[in-house]
């Protein structure tokens, strides 16, 4: 089994059934390579939370769809937030 972890993006063309890997410049912040870390779309906005690399992560990155560009939202070192977690769940209401 390929245990591999990525940060690759693949968008469904639900028109002619296809999958196009999402290019990002280099040089622009992106997320670590992840598993295991929990995702929602809401709006424009894939939000990612969270997931394995070395070690449990508790970063929160943002990849808006129009402008395909990853965001990484900084929560304060002294705010609250959820501790680095993997195989969490999500939901939007």
């Amino acid at each position: 089994m390929n245990k591999e972890k990525l940060n690759t993006v693949y968008q469904l063309n639900i028109a002619t059934h296809t999958w196009e890997k999402v290019t990002v410049k280099c040089e622009e912040p992106q997320p670590w390579n992840r598993s295991y870390h929990c995702s929602e779309i809401i709006g424009n906005y894939f939000i990612v939370f969270g997931g394995e690399f070395f070690h449990d992560l508790d970063d929160l990155w943002l990849f808006d769809l129009k402008n395909r560009k990853w965001i990484e939202i900084k929560i304060d070192v002294d705010g609250l937030k959820p501790k680095g977690r993997k195989f969490a769940s999500s939901f939007k209401y």
